[in-house]
């Protein structure tokens, strides 16, 4: 089963937040004691308080009641202040509640109305005489049924099931919206009475002297004081309408949802979960940054969707759609509840302890399962009560929270290293291709250059050689992007992750403290609880404690955020680049290899062959030529030859007698070397044969 807790914050001078005790103010939220109660958390659907006093409504029909008690405004006879809650008897089937400053009422189901406490100004709607009534008493009303219910300082109305509004009490700033037939000012009226110039209205609230209602076709009525443009009209130039006067917006407001009055300003939600709000500013209560009044409805920024509004004296609280509760305005006794008493000017979130998740309470009259709750009340000792939902023990829930952060760290720092593993082995064996693509290369550019024959095969191995030494450049580039875009930015988080734990760690160990100053504080309450020196030593210390743990939390929340938000920027930015990568360079690859292909493929294969064979079978006359050129050779470097051309004249003449005479001795060897030769090499040795004759004619004359 869901378990709620109950808090509260706020000024605490007559013991309206129910903590038993009574203080000048409570600047954090602090836990109800409902032990000595009937009162199931999970069934609350309302709270309400008034100058000093508090109210809460259960889904039951139960009035509860704590505070201020001299105008018997509890419902509970005695008129000694009461710090503690305690049921309101005689009180029954209950689906509204309603605190003015020392008032209140009560709407049953059946729409009958209950009210008690100061009627000094007839505020109570009764005739009588009595200033204050002890006890809930029913009034008696002629003939309809009343859907709503709002009081102001010392003022009431109430809205029926048809629409109609009457009002009771103070008319001292024309808060009441009544005219007699001699336009004589009224002072007061002590009976409800009718509000003539307004119907089909489906909501009121009241404010300190004024009123704004809403119509079931969106329009929004306002009466009564206006010196700070609270009822949305120039208040240089109007101070008050005595009467309801439709408010006319200068920007479009669409699907009002509620209505909301403080002391002296005004504010409106709409279905889309915006806040629109006027008059009075000095304490920042219209969210806007500035002091400065306005009279125009403006949209308050920086918020979420917003769920519900509650509005205070002079302060605003908020719930939005996920859950975050906002406050600003007016802080004199901590009524924002964050820890200190300045002002606070724009929507400022409220920390509460970890494990607790607010829900603002509904308005209608149903049951409604998750809610909290601040005071709509228009005094400055407006208190704030809220309910916390809670699944566990606080100390599971720290628990819970630090495995949880701790987990997705880890997670993180274990997938990350993984993929930072895989990429390099990825990017090495990109590497090793690079290197075997060069040798490829290497390889065909030097068989191209050796080979002379085929001069088709030569220019395209060469082609392909310098096309695969392109893709090895794109190779290249390919690994030292990997590893510049996807190594290195997965291999940094195994730093980031250790920072991390190491802000998780310092965290929870800070909240740990905070803790034990709130069991600590709780233990003192209980044991000493009118030594209000401990008590307020404990106080400032857990204020302390807890000041420094929002501190801490709201970084470590932005540091976890923002880590999250790292984790999802890089592990997407790391993979397109990796898709990038690998696409760049596979598109290149295609187009390069594509260009490879048509190299290879225009090697002509028939014109290769052919100049082949045409160096393989070499021509008959060329090798005729080539052997007369080595015969010449031979002959002119023959030993007679060398002798007579390095010979004397005298020599030479001797020389040929004695060859005339060794010619006559041997006419039987005819067939010398040389004449062999020339005999061999007929054809083409002119030359020799000519010497030859030249020497048998000498050899004849010799004779």
């Amino acid at each position: 089963m869901t378990d709620f807790e109950l808090f509260a914050w706020g000024a605490n001078s007559h013991g309206q937040l129910g903590l038993g005790y009574e203080s000048e103010q409570s600047l954090l939220p602090e836990k109800i004691d409902i032990k000595e109660t009937n009162i199931k958390i999970d069934e609350i659907i309302k709270i309400t308080g008034g100058g000093g006093h508090t109210l809460i409504l259960d889904k039951n029909g139960n009035v509860y009641s704590c505070g201020w008690n001299k105008k018997m405004q509890t419902g509970i006879p005695g008129g000694e202040t009461i710090s503690k809650l305690q049921k309101i008897e005689n009180l029954n089937n209950i689906i509204d509640i309603a605190c003015g400053w020392d008032s209140s009422m009560a709407l049953t189901e059946t729409g009958d109305i209950y009210v008690w406490g100061s009627n000094t100004y007839g505020q109570l709607g009764l005739e009588s005489p009595e200033e204050f009534i002890n006890k809930p008493i029913k009034i008696q009303l002629p003939n309809f049924r009343v859907k709503k219910i709002s009081m102001g300082l010392r003022h009431s109305a109430i809205v029926t099931h048809d629409g109609q509004v009457f009002v009771t009490g103070s008319n001292n700033k024309h808060q009441l919206g009544i005219v007699n037939d001699d336009n004589v000012k009224i002072k007061q009226i002590k009976k409800f009475t009718k509000v003539l110039e307004i119907e089909n209205i489906i909501d009121v609230s009241c404010g300190q002297y004024f009123n704004i209602a809403l119509s079931n076709n969106n329009c929004v009525y306002s009466w009564g004081d206006n010196k700070q443009g609270q009822l949305g009209f120039d208040n240089n130039k109007i101070k008050y309408h005595d009467k309801p006067v439709k408010i006319i917006f200068d920007i479009d407001i669409k699907n009002i949802i509620s209505i909301s009055s403080g002391w002296t300003h005004s504010s409106v939600l709409t279905t889309d979960g915006k806040i629109y709000s006027w008059g009075r500013n000095i304490y920042g209560q219209l969210g806007f940054n500035a002091r400065n009044n306005y009279w125009q409805a403006k949209c308050v920024e920086n918020l979420r969707i917003i769920k519900q509004l509650k509005v205070g004296s002079e302060h605003n609280i908020t719930i939005d759609d996920n859950n975050i509760i906002s406050s600003w305005g007016w802080n004199e006794h901590g009524n924002c509840g964050n820890g200190n008493t300045q002002d606070i000017f724009k929507p400022t979130q409220i920390i509460f302890p970890s494990g607790f998740e607010g829900f603002l309470i509904g308005l209608k009259n149903k049951k409604i399962k998750n809610y909290i709750i601040n005071d709509k009340t228009i005094d400055y000792y407006l208190i704030v009560i809220i309910i916390m939902l809670r699944s566990k023990s606080q100390n599971s829930i720290c628990e819970q929270e630090a495995k949880f952060v701790q987990e997705r760290i880890a997670g993180v720092e274990k997938y990350f290293a993984e993929l930072c593993t895989v990429f390099a082995a990825y990017t090495r064996k990109a590497a090793r291709l690079r290197d075997k693509n060069d040798e490829v290369s290497k390889i065909l550019k030097i068989y191209a250059e050796s080979e002379t024959v085929n001069r088709s095969l030569n220019c395209g191995l060469g082609n392909f050689a310098t096309t695969l030494s392109v893709i090895g450049d794109y190779r290249d580039a390919e690994v030292q992007r990997l590893d510049t875009k996807v190594i290195a930015p997965l291999s940094q988080y195994s730093i980031i992750c250790k920072h991390a734990r190491e802000d998780v760690k310092n965290t929870f160990s800070i909240r740990e403290k905070e803790l034990t100053k709130r069991k600590n504080l709780e233990k003192i309450r209980s044991r000493n609880p009118r030594n209000r020196q401990m008590i307020s030593q404990a106080e400032a210390d857990l204020m302390k404690a807890t000041v420094e743990v929002s501190r801490v939390v709201k970084g470590l929340e932005d540091q976890i955020d923002s880590f999250e938000k790292r984790k999802l920027y890089d592990i997407k930015t790391i993979l397109l680049d990796f898709v990038m990568i690998e696409l760049s360079f596979h598109t290149k690859a295609v187009e390069l290899m594509t260009k490879a292909y048509q190299d290879i493929a225009d090697i002509d294969e028939a014109k290769d062959l052919e100049d082949f064979r045409e160096v393989l079978n070499v021509p008959d006359t060329v090798q005729r030529l080539e052997t007369v050129r080595r015969t010449s050779f031979r002959q002119a470097c023959s030993l007679s030859n060398l002798t007579k051309n390095f010979s004397s004249p005298i020599t030479l003449r001797k020389s040929a007698n004695k060859n005339t005479e060794s010619l006559d001795s041997m006419k039987a060897i005819s067939n010398s070397s040389e004449s062999v030769q020339v005999e061999e090499y007929d054809d083409d040795s002119s030359e020799e044969t000519d010497d030859d004759t030249d020497k048998t004619s000498v050899r004849s004359k010799s004779k």
